[in-house]
């Protein structure tokens, strides 16, 4: 799946591909949003839920690598880190 061909469906055929296609990386919360990102390809989708009731507000999918920075905290190098 290519960025540019995602980017012009709609909705459904959106979500089909995220379902069918799409890597679950990581989540994280925006003020009343679950927000959980996606890898599709060489992309990335974000999906917005309604906390209370797991409704899909939006999608919001990118290339850059700038926009995954509000993950980057949960990330545990920990078991990266070599001591000598």
């Amino acid at each position: 799946m290519k960025f540019a061909e995602f980017k012009t469906m709609d909705l459904y055929d959106q979500a089909s591909v995220i379902c069918d296609e799409g890597v679950l990386l990581s989540e994280r919360t925006e003020g009343e949003s679950l927000v959980v990102l996606y890898g599709v390809g060489s992309f990335y989708v974000e999906v917005f839920y309604r906390s209370a009731d797991s409704e899909i507000l939006k999608f919001r999918s990118f290339q850059s690598v700038q926009f995954l920075e509000p993950y980057l905290d949960q990330i545990d190098i920990d078991p990266l880190i070599l001591c000598y």
